[in-house]
């Protein structure tokens, strides 16, 4: 008898819904007629969520691009950033445009929380804000962060937080359960970067309080 064939799991980085499928045909929904699509197949469930934790460029080391090739950020783009007092749990977030550091939107602060909650939530807002409107030019324009964390949750549609819950933030735990709820419900084309510091310095949303 023939062997049958061995079972697949496709990691989805960028589509119409990035995420992890289980079939060839899922994943295929997700990727077709998608432009600068991501995708790669695992062996194993386990593998196909550790690599999904990471940027797709990561978990196919072999076709990074050398270092030479960095080159400098994307323009037109926003940048995002948040800021938190890790003694008080206020936090802050904002995304600014990356040439000129205009700051493009801002909200906090925001009490009893986490710094990972805050970038979450500025990368949503500004997914949100690209998306809201009219002018299809906005819907492709990249988003760049600093936070691997929220990079992760953003494409897993969760935010996996140890905030604890209390009346201080019981605002802010609405205003997770909404950006998890936006995710789900809508697909953007906004390709979210990883801010290179190495090589660029500080991101333009930094706070400066480091």
């Amino acid at each position: 008898m023939p062997k049958p064939a061995k079972r697949k799991y496709y990691v989805v980085w960028a589509g119409h819904r990035p995420g992890i499928y289980e079939t060839w045909a899922e994943c295929k929904l997700q990727v077709e007629e998608y432009t600068g699509a991501k995708f790669r197949s695992f062996e194993s469930r386990e593998e196909a969520e550790r690599a999904f934790d990471q940027p797709f460029e990561q978990s196919r080391p072999r076709e990074r691009k050398p270092t030479a090739d960095v080159g400098a950020p994307v323009y037109p783009s926003l940048s995002v950033d948040a800021a938190c007092n890790m003694r008080t749990g206020r936090m802050e977030y904002r995304g600014v445009d990356t040439r000129t550091g205009e700051v493009i939107f801002s909200q906090g602060p925001f009490e009893a929380t986490t710094n990972n909650v805050g970038e979450f939530l500025a990368l949503v807002h500004a997914l949100a804000l690209l998306n809201s409107g009219d002018n299809p030019e906005h819907r492709r324009i990249p988003i760049y962060s600093d936070s691997r964390t929220a990079m992760a949750w953003v494409r897993r549609q969760h935010a996996n937080t140890t905030m604890e819950p209390s009346e201080k933030n019981a605002y802010l735990r609405q205003l997770i359960l909404r950006a998890e709820a936006w995710l789900r419900d809508n697909r953007f084309a906004n390709p979210i970067l990883k801010w290179d510091t190495r090589n660029w310095g500080e991101i333009p949303a930094d706070y400066g309080r480091k």
